[in-house]
């Protein structure tokens, strides 16, 4: 019986997170949830790695030294480094953030694709303030829609496919957004974040 309860709890609990439909936003041609950041999988080696690069950026960051590299015809050649103590907090800020991040619950993003345009959670962004899109579809490993806001302030939004037919959603989206078919690869800060794990 408690077995029961808890199941019914986490139903009502699921039901609450998913966003208000109340406005009206035109006919919906596509719904679905996508986890709200990877989580790679890291093994004892990338942790052991990921500290001793920090702790080497550090170290490197807090005196002034010169290293000389090799000597050609009497020439010396050297990697000289320059005390950084900004660049030192910037770290420690970015493992405290990136842990704790790390640290907290993958919660789930529900986008829809509607008549009016793009719904993402509760918010909802116009396709008149989108410049372009684009599909990166080589699966299983990537399953990706781009989003270009005109706004370029603004960052690119990257949506996860998961099921949805990459077709049928590229035919809905031509009717009112261009496509920028240039775009054939993942973005390279992506595939950087991939093969470092981050």
């Amino acid at each position: 019986m408690p077995k029961k309860k808890i199941k019914k709890e986490n139903k009502e609990k699921e039901i609450e997170e998913i966003p208000d439909f109340t406005e009206d936003y035109g006919e919906i041609f596509a719904t679905w949830e996508f986890p709200e950041h990877e989580k790679p999988e890291r093994s004892k080696k990338w942790y052991i790695f990921f500290f001793l690069t920090i702790i080497l950026l550090i170290i490197v960051s807090l005196f002034n030294f010169t290293i000389t590299l090799f000597n050609i015809g009497g020439q010396p050649f050297t990697l000289s480094f320059i005390q950084n103590i900004p660049f030192v907090i910037i770290l420690i800020l970015f493992i405290i953030v990136y842990f704790h991040i790390e640290n907290q619950n993958i919660k789930n993003i529900q986008v829809s694709i509607t008549e009016d345009g793009i719904l993402i959670n509760d918010k909802l962004l116009e396709y008149k303030n989108i410049d372009h899109f684009y599909i990166i579809y080589h699966p299983p490993i990537i399953k990706k829609l781009y989003i270009q806001p005109r706004n370029m302030l603004q960052h690119r939004i990257t949506i996860p496919l998961e099921d949805i037919n990459p077709v049928e959603l590229r035919e809905v989206l031509l009717m009112y957004i261009e496509e920028d078919l240039e775009k054939e690869e993942e973005p390279t800060t992506e595939s950087l974040t991939k093969i470092l794990r981050l």
